[in-house]
């Protein structure tokens, strides 16, 4: 008699099982909400440098630099996230125009923790003058 093939589709891990994740309530908030359409936003792309690494534990301490760093400027941290993929950090941020974005992103690269890549978003709405012809 032959041997039952395996039904189709995916099959379960074989192994011990892993415990269920943890619900973790970060300390930190990781976005703090919506802000005026009129007011810019920036998206900071952040890689970790060598000496940032060196004090990767002084996380919270960037994110607080950040915020205080964007509140000088007349701005808000609207998220702060640390990510997977070809950046280590992404950060939004509210400031009145690009060149306070000049300005904190110099202010980060500076300090030598991290190197930036910054970018101005726009929400949805400035595409509806180009969708209704």
């Amino acid at each position: 008699m032959p041997a039952k093939k395996p039904a189709p589709g995916p099959q379960k891990p074989k192994g011990p099982k892993r415990p269920p994740a943890k619900e973790v309530k970060p300390s930190y908030p990781i976005w703090t909400g919506f802000h005026d359409p009129k007011t810019p936003v920036f998206v900071l792309m952040m890689n970790v440098t060598e000496s940032g690494a060196a004090q990767v534990d002084n996380l919270t301490e960037h994110y607080d630099w950040l915020r205080d760093a964007a509140k000088r400027l007349k701005g808000t941290l609207l998220g702060y996230f640390v990510t997977l993929g070809p950046h280590d950090i992404v950060a939004v941020v509210t400031l009145p125009d690009d060149e306070s974005a000049f300005d904190l992103a110099t202010q980060l690269t500076r300090h030598g923790w991290v190197s930036t890549t910054t970018m101005r978003g726009f929400s949805l709405d400035i595409l509806v003058p180009f969708t209704h012809h």
